[in-house]
Parts: structure tokens; sequence; C-alpha cells
């Protein structure tokens, strides 16, 4: 591993604006889980995790970051790693210290390392997470979208997987509220395939940053530029349509029915919707909400699949920076 000093740091993630030029030119730990769920090596991605092509956007300058200093999660992480590194270093006897490096092969893999031994034998990522991930802590576990950050630390303190020795991995969850501290051991090689599988994935996005070109490739670009081209084409007839169709109510008046040139229009009255929920609570008084929804979910037919496209508002393009792929 490379080391990299900053100054003046007592925490794995420094806030200034030297650690945030380096991060940015390269892949960060807290960005693995990103590509590691795009590659399809997370059974279960959070809703809250944002996408290899918000990612893309980032790393090639398109997108700012958004500023999470004053995010009470974060800050409560940031203030809480201090203790919790000192109380496990008094629970276990293992000096640890912050540190920052990248991977001698790929030097675009980084990592701020919340805690390495001064031997560089194991590393240690400290959380202040919430209550459930804290729990599967005391079992032993490590919540699956935390896995491609402890395998991605691995590749940058030592190497490619097949290099890998008797090092450790320490997962730390501190909870300050309780002073709970709690650890899961794990030997490096636990996360050799998902180290392998993520390094690829790594690599594969990186290509994309540097030749900046979205991870999504050129076929998917042509395909959502002709979607593009063809939604603007609808929307403007439909505007069209509208202004058609005012002129043939203005026509029709006051009258029932008119037609001719192949065209009808038919003036009917609507009868409203009727709210079900309403009528069931009515019908089944006492029952809550819940009682209520899984009565009707037992006249429930099978759903189906929905595919929703969603089309982003035009961005002002900025300069497509062009970076060495190591």
């Amino acid at each position: 591993m490379k080391s990299v000093v900053f100054h003046q740091t007592a925490s794995g993630s420094p806030d200034t604006a030297e650690w945030h030029t380096w991060r940015q030119g390269g892949i960060g730990g807290s960005d693995s889980p990103i590509i590691a769920a795009d590659a399809g090596l997370l059974t279960d991605k959070p809703a809250w995790m944002k996408s290899a092509n918000w990612l893309y956007l980032i790393k090639t300058g398109q997108k700012e970051q958004e500023d999470l200093s004053n995010n009470p999660a974060v800050k409560r992480g940031k203030e809480n790693e201090e203790p919790a590194r000192r109380i496990f270093e008094e629970q276990t006897g293992i000096l640890m210290s912050p540190c920052f490096g990248e991977m001698d092969t790929h030097s675009f893999v980084r990592s701020s390392f919340d805690g390495m031994t001064f031997e560089r034998d194991a590393i240690g990522e400290i959380k202040v997470p919430s209550q459930k991930v804290h729990d599967l802590a005391k079992f032993g576990r490590v919540v699956d979208y935390y896995k491609p950050q402890i395998a991605h630390q691995a590749l940058t303190a030592w190497g490619h997987p097949e290099e890998w020795r008797d090092q450790a991995t320490f997962f730390i969850s501190y909870s300050p509220e309780t002073g709970e501290l709690v650890y899961v051991e794990k030997p490096v090689k636990t996360y050799r395939k998902l180290a392998e599988q993520l390094l690829a994935a790594e690599v594969k996005f990186w290509e994309s940053v540097s030749s900046a070109t979205p991870p999504c490739g050129e076929e998917w670009l042509e395909a959502a530029a002709r979607y593009i081209e063809l939604t603007a084409q609808a929307d403007l007839a439909k505007a069209e349509i509208e202004v058609a169709k005012g002129r043939l109510v203005e026509l029709l008046g006051s009258s029932k029915k008119m037609e001719g040139g192949g065209v009808s229009l038919v003036r009917a009255t609507k009868v409203g919707s009727v709210d079900y929920q309403s009528v069931l609570q009515e019908l089944m008084p006492g029952k809550s909400k819940d009682e209520i929804t899984e009565f009707c979910d037992r006249y429930r037919k099978d759903g189906g699949e929905t595919l929703t496209v969603r089309v982003e508002k035009p961005r002002v393009s900025k300069p497509k920076p062009k970076r060495e792929l190591v």
C-alpha cells in the first residue's frame, strides 16, 4: 500500500479540501457499496443508496456532492469515531490509528482507514450505526451493505486477494447513547471472493470515468437519446392535440353530440369513484387499517411487473475531465 499523509487529521474521514480532492481522484471506501450494488454483489440494496450513474457524475465533476457536514447522522459518526477507537483499544489491547492509502497496483482504489495497526496486519472500520446494524454486530454479523467497504479497504491495504495472508478485519459498532461497543472480527480471507468481484467492478467503473462514458454504456445512451427525442415529439403532439380538441369542444357548444369528418364528440356525465377504504371502515367498525388491509389481501389478484421510465431534467454540461487509468 502506498501511504498518503494529510496533516492535522485525527479522523479517518477528515473534512478538508486536500482530502476531498484526493477522494475525487479515485474510488473511496464509501463509494464501493454503490459499485458493488450496480454489479449485483449486494443481496439487498437499501432504498437510500445512490446509483452508479450518480457516482459517475460526481467523479467526472458533472454533479456536486451534497454537503453532509451538518447531517445529524454524519455528525454523530464523526464525533464518536475517536471515542469508539479508544474503547476498542481498551477492550482488545489492539492499538489502531487512522491512516490513508492507495492500492499499489491500482492507485485509484483508495481508503481512509478508521484504524490500522502499526504492523499493518489488521484494519478496523468504525460505525456509529442504527440500532438494527448494532444488534446484528452483537451476533457477529456485518450488514450486507458494509461488507464491500471492508473488502475495498482490504484491497487497498493488502493488494490483490491472492496476496492476502493472515490479516484480520474488525467491524466496530459503537452506541454512544449506551456506551456499548461491539466488534466483529473476521479473517480477511472471509472477504476474498467479494473482493475479487469488487475489484473487477471498480476497474470497470473507473474505466468509465477515465473515458467519460457513463457506466450504462454506449448502446444505452443511444437508446435513451432516441427515447427522449420521441417523447419530446409526443409531448409537442399532445399539446397540439389539446388545442385541436379545445376547438372541437368550442364548436360543440351546448349540444350533446356532433360528428363529421371522421370525428365524433359526445358530452356525457361521469359518476364519481367510490372511496372503498371508507366503505370498509364503516362495514368493519373497530378494525384497524392493517386489519382491513389484511382482509382485502385475501381477495387481491396477482400483481404484475411495471416499468417506469423517467426523463431527467437537462443539466448544464461541463467539460468532462480525462483521467489516467492506472
